[in-house]
């Protein structure tokens, strides 16, 4: 069994592997998947990800256009009113 997950492991990680080539070589050429290659944590597929859902991310004027976008409002609302427990 711990062979079996162990081969299944390695399959992913060599599809993986293979995704980010592509990615990187189709999308080298893209100012936008230069842009999110310079943050740090964002890779290949997680770069390819954003832009297949954004598709183009200067139609975003702001980058909390692009957090509301993403459903991430990152706003605080408070009363100024402390509560305690």
């Amino acid at each position: 069994m711990f062979r079996l997950v162990l081969a299944q492991g390695r399959h992913l990680i060599q599809q993986r592997n293979v995704i980010e080539a592509r990615a990187v070589e189709l999308l080298t050429d893209n100012p936008d998947y230069r842009l999110l290659r310079t943050i740090p944590g964002i890779g290949p597929i997680n770069a390819l990800a954003v832009l297949a859902e954004a598709v183009n991310l200067r139609r975003f004027r702001h980058h909390r256009q692009f957090l509301k976008f993403c459903g991430m409002d990152l706003a605080t609302v408070q009363s100024g009113v402390a509560h305690r427990a």
